[in-house]
């Protein structure tokens, strides 16, 4: 259904996106010599990991597969997912996505959209709970699930089908946790996006939430990725803290594309010259780890020299700052001395 989908909005050239958004599915879907009209239904809110007595976890909240919804779509930390059940009562998701074999993400470009079919409802939802995991959902973070019906209107003739579209999606049916068996998706498309031949289109109200929660929810779950990468950077700062180690391989990193990459050293340079050229702390620190490194580290401080005698031969304005910042020691210096020294007395002058 969702390669029909896709093709036929390419087709009408209203696809914008590289994924299919819940917001560009069309309400009715041609395809398979059938018209097939989507339904949407109550939206049913929650928080991944939440308390049961609060709010719907989503353990809980895909309970629903088994009972009433057949199809629904899956929105967390700006995903969009497709959970269902088949009718042979089993049970599924579609994840467009770039995913490895095992469903887990990959690189932007190795990966493909996958498929994958459980026996038991149990199973569909540990491996949810492990895919979001990976992707860095925490405990707190909000989803929507949308329950959809598909009724079939009526049958087309062969010619006005629409072009076939190609899918690079990998189907992954799953008997238990230990077994993973690739197919292709055409044949996997047609036993899982069978559409519902039920004329009754109305659902139970499955959510606790008003109009006006909702909406607040699903701003957060649209703004799911930047906390994502809020929460990472957070993450990253403590171990940096506390992990002498990483910091070591943090550092001779930055070190390292500092000396390589023209790019990242100038973005480093940006960046302190946007936040502490004015900082005096930071300043005093630095001048007090170039002078440590001078004195202990002989290769920094044959650099240190090859950098200031070269700037001196073919810059200018270096050189103009070079003889002003001797000028200014110099004299420092010479008023240090003078602090120090006795004032003679005409006894001391006439000896």
């Amino acid at each position: 259904m969702y390669t029909l989908a896709l093709g036929q909005l390419n087709v009408e050239g209203q696809k914008v996106d590289i994924f299919l958004n819940t917001d560009e599915l069309p309400p009715v879907l041609i395809g398979n010599r059938q018209q097939h009209i989507m339904t949407r239904c109550q939206s049913i809110s929650g928080v991944f990991k939440a308390p049961t007595l609060l709010n719907n976890n989503l353990a809980d909240v895909l309970q629903c597969l088994s009972a009433e919804v057949n199809y629904a779509l899956l929105i967390m930390s700006s995903m969009y997912i497709a959970v269902f059940q088949d009718r042979h009562r089993r049970y599924g998701y579609f994840d467009p996505h770039s995913r490895q074999p095992d469903g887990l993400p990959s690189g932007f470009g190795s990966g493909t959209a996958v498929v994958f079919i459980f026996t038991h409802l149990s199973d569909l939802i540990t491996k949810l709970v492990t895919l979001f995991r990976a992707v860095g959902s925490g405990p707190n973070a909000s989803f929507e699930l949308t329950p959809v019906q598909f009724q079939t209107v009526d049958e087309l003739s062969g010619g006005e089908n629409l072009p076939h579209v190609e899918s690079n999606a990998d189907v992954v049916p799953v008997a238990g946790q230990q077994e993973l068996h690739m197919s292709s998706l055409p044949r996997a498309e047609s036993e899982v996006t069978s559409p519902i031949k039920s004329n009754c289109i109305t659902m139970p109200n499955l959510s606790k939430s008003n109009k006006q929660e909702r909406i607040k929810l699903k701003r957060r779950v649209l703004k799911g990725e930047k906390k994502v990468a809020v929460d990472k950077n957070a993450k990253q700062r403590e171990r940096y803290a506390k992990d002498k180690s990483y910091q070591q391989c943090k550092k001779s990193w930055i070190v390292d594309q500092y000396r390589q990459d023209p790019e990242f050293k100038q973005r480093r340079r940006s960046y302190y010259n946007r936040y502490c050229a004015d900082n005096v702390e930071i300043k005093q620190r630095q001048r007090s780890y170039h002078k440590k490194c001078y004195q202990s580290d002989v290769e920094f401080k044959q650099r240190q020299r090859s950098y200031v005698k070269n700037g001196y031969q073919s810059d200018a304005e270096f050189k103009q700052r070079q003889r002003l910042y001797i000028k200014t020691v110099t004299k420092v210096m010479q008023s240090s001395n003078r602090d120090k020294c006795p004032t003679l007395t005409a006894d001391t002058q006439m000896i």
